[in-house]
């Protein structure tokens, strides 16, 4: 047998990975129905609205790691109370390795000596793109920033953002 047929594919992982995000994506649209001032009035999957994508950055690049957009209290950037942005990601390996900053940090794997690509870099470009565009204050008022997984936080990381 040679080295290559021994491989395990990563199939089954991808393939959790895109149920977990089509899950999560029907849990979130289904809280449209709410239809109180302030609760949620758009959601974007893969990206932020087409509007925003052609204002804000034409190529989609900086909102890669947008998985999910959610608009509150309205239905574009500008309208909404707050506006949360998550990137999903959900493991069958390691799920029982919790998430330091060293992994949030990680280059992706064809950039092993940036931390492009890194969950903490996709999330900052989506928020800098933001920051660039709109006064600093509304954005910080109303940009959330979201890592959703199955794996639970390093109690480090936590003691750090607390």
């Amino acid at each position: 047998m040679d080295k290559k047929s021994r491989i395990i594919s990563d199939a089954p992982e991808s393939n959790a990975g895109d149920d977990f995000h089509v899950l999560w994506s029907i849990r979130k649209s289904l809280e449209l129905l709410n239809t109180d001032d302030f609760a949620l009035k758009a959601i974007t999957v893969e990206g932020v609205l087409p509007k925003e994508t052609k204002k804000l950055d034409p190529t989609g690049f900086l909102f890669l790691g947008v998985d999910i957009t959610e608009y509150l209290g309205g239905e574009n950037f500008q309208d909404a109370s707050s506006v949360t942005f998550s990137q999903l990601k959900y493991s069958t390996r390691n799920v029982n390795t919790n998430w330091t900053i060293n992994a949030i940090s990680k280059a992706n794997k064809s950039k092993k000596d940036s931390f492009s690509g890194s969950i903490i870099h996709r999330l900052s470009s989506v928020f800098n793109t933001y920051l660039n565009a709109y006064d600093r204050n509304i954005v910080l008022q109303k940009i959330r920033l979201k890592l959703v997984s199955n794996r639970n936080v390093a109690k480090e990381v936590t003691t750090l953002i607390n």
